[in-house]
């Protein structure tokens, strides 16, 4: 996993009763930006630089979470289809 000092990419984090992973996607080197677990096709907070300010509003570090919506890499599973008779 690569890092940036304090936040590591693959991160699993709770805000505000939402859960999320810290992208590893970072071309300015700088983590934190947030992929949320929701069905929405983006849903992303930028949180590089405030790290500090996440963890003051109640951020927390999990674990382990399994995801809904997200892959382990941030992506948005697929979903199935309802079938139709």
């Amino acid at each position: 996993m690569e890092t940036q000092p304090g936040v590591p990419a693959g991160l699993i984090v709770w805000l505000s009763g939402e859960y999320g992973l810290v992208l590893k996607d970072a071309p300015d080197g700088l983590y934190g930006l947030v992929r949320w677990d929701t069905e929405k096709a983006q849903d992303t907070e930028d949180w590089r630089g405030l790290w500090g300010t996440f963890v003051s509003m109640g951020g927390r570090v999990l674990e382990e979470f399994e995801f809904k919506f997200i892959g382990p890499d941030g992506s948005l599973k697929k979903r199935d289809k309802p079938h139709k008779n």
